[in-house]
């Protein structure tokens, strides 16, 4: 009966899901990719890094409350990274992305800790929020746009149509759960981890030469449930040094356009533009943005829907034509546009 039953959980892996006949992209070495597995799947930090990470976001509980705190998810999003922004530069640290909060910390100065602000979490929720209300088609443009905030009768629908294991919890002083202290878990900054373990298995399988990855961890944050969300870990990354600009498709040859497409095809990223990879001093291409697109639903982690996976690659391809790879916000438009007739 076992072997039955392993057999048969073999044949549905390699059917793809629900009979569709598609191969699933959201499988490593056998295992399906999950908020519930990832920590196991990832290779653990040594422990001298884990150990300097969490002292740092122990000793720096100020500016870890304000970065991971709960977002009110109705009105202004860009008080919450200005307020956090000035904490970490009270600190003497430089961040390094206009939209996450990405830092060295002097402890560590080799390595780069990756947060997701509060503006990108908002995204998810509105995603989120849009698919428990229009679950046929949730990006129905009667009622939702992109980078719109949520109201408080979309609030409310967390509360009733979401479990109590769905949320991130935060207690008040007074130790008493309320609907402004906790919020749907998002996995913005867990994507990166996802994405990594593909990008590695990718190099492995078609024997990969022209392109690389940082390495990555994940580090809990002391304190925090031990769940998987962007709100309970943080990524650390290696810090590259020398690292020189691509400035257009055209200065790789055809050999190392060919993997950037095999990445692309097969990890799925959507975004592969200037600033985005870059040439090593041994000509590898390094890929140093591994995020999911801000407007990903966090009920489909981690790669669970087929469309929404085949939007990323075409947006990947299109944001690495010449025409688009050194204009960004042209790359997110298309990517954008790609993703209207998403279904999860």
């Amino acid at each position: 009966m076992i072997l039955l039953c392993t057999l048969f959980l073999f044949a549905l892996i390699a059917h793809g899901l629900y009979g569709t006949g598609e191969p699933l992209h959201n499988i490593y070495h056998g295992t399906i990719i999950n908020q519930d597995n990832i920590v196991n799947l990832v290779p653990s930090a040594p422990p001298e890094i884990t150990q300097a990470v969490q002292q740092w976001l122990v000793n720096n509980k100020d500016f870890v409350d304000s970065a991971l705190g709960y977002e009110k998810l109705i009105g202004p999003k860009h008080p919450f990274r200005q307020n956090t922004m000035a904490l970490l530069q009270k600190k003497g640290i430089k961040n390094l992305s206009r939209s996450s909060y990405v830092f060295s910390i002097p402890e560590l100065e080799d390595y780069i800790v990756k947060m997701t602000w509060q503006g990108h979490r908002i995204e998810n929720l509105n995603t989120l929020s849009a698919y428990l209300q229009h679950p046929d088609n949730p990006f129905d443009p009667s009622h939702y746009a992109y980078g719109t905030t949520l109201t408080e009768a979309s609030y409310v629908l967390f509360a009733e149509k979401l479990q109590a294991n769905d949320f991130d919890n935060v207690q008040n002083q007074a130790r008493e759960l309320t609907s402004c202290h906790h919020a749907p878990k998002t996995y913005q900054t867990i994507s990166r981890i996802a994405h990594y373990l593909l990008f590695l298995q990718a190099v492995e399988q078609y024997q990969l030469v022209h392109v690389t990855v940082p390495a990555m961890y994940l580090v809990h944050i002391p304190g925090r449930p031990n769940d998987v969300s962007d709100r309970n870990y943080v990524v650390i990354e290696q810090r590259l040094e020398n690292l020189r600009t691509i400035t257009s498709p055209d200065e790789l040859d055809q050999a190392q356009r060919d993997e950037i497409e095999i990445i692309i095809k097969t990890v799925g990223l959507f975004n592969i533009v200037r600033g985005n990879i870059f040439l090593t001093a041994d000509e590898k291409i390094v890929f140093i943005d591994l995020e999911q697109p801000n407007n990903s639903n966090p009920l489909a982690f981690f790669h669970k829907a087929e469309d929404r996976f085949h939007n990323n690659v075409r947006a990947g391809l299109a944001s690495f034509e010449k025409k688009n790879f050194s204009k960004g916000s042209l790359a997110q438009r298309v990517h954008t546009l790609l993703n209207l007739q998403i279904n999860l």
